[in-house]
């Protein structure tokens, strides 16, 4: 298995991939993530990431299947926890000899999986996050996280509750 450094690019020679059709190669690497992926989110890294990857060329392309894995510094969209989890991303991709608008492309004899990570990264990073399935939120009147602590705002609002009438058409 080919191990690249943390400081060097990310790149693999395919020589001995073309040389060896439809033999599969090993390689894994480390990579610091970069602030810019995540975008307009309130995100951040957690840490360095990981690229696992079987790849191989089937005579005409270069084939990558694995997984990439980064820890994330979360903030839950319901009730605006921090927590920490990892993002799992499946990569399965045909990298092309000639660019088109669909695949990633290694130029002569090299992959580039810097940009094919950030790429995958950025595009991965999810929209809203939940600091678990059952997550409560907070209460829209008080403030309090109701995972944490109940309240009882929504019970004395009584007339003055302007979603008070729909009550009676969930129940």
């Amino acid at each position: 298995m080919k191990h690249a450094s943390e400081f060097e690019a990310k790149t693999l020679d395919v020589k001995s991939l073309i040389a060896r059709p439809g033999v599969k190669h090993s390689y894994c690497t480390s990579f610091v993530p970069q602030d810019s992926w995540v975008g307009n989110n309130p995100y951040a890294f957690g840490g360095e990431g990981k690229l696992q990857v079987d790849v191989w060329f089937d005579e005409e392309d270069i084939n990558v299947v694995g997984t990439i894995v980064v820890p994330m510094n979360y903030v839950c969209s319901r009730c605006g926890s921090n927590f920490e989890e990892n993002l799992f991303i499946e990569v399965q991709e045909v990298l092309k000899s000639e660019p088109d608008e669909e695949h990633f492309t290694y130029k002569g004899n090299v992959v580039d999986f810097d940009k094919i990570i950030g790429e995958l990264v950025a595009s991965n990073i999810p929209q809203q996050v939940l600091c678990r399935q059952d997550c409560k939120g907070i209460c829209l009147i008080c403030g309090k996280n109701k995972n944490e602590e109940s309240c009882k705002c929504g019970q004395n609002l009584g007339k003055n509750n302007p979603f008070g009438s729909l009550k009676d058409k969930f129940n």
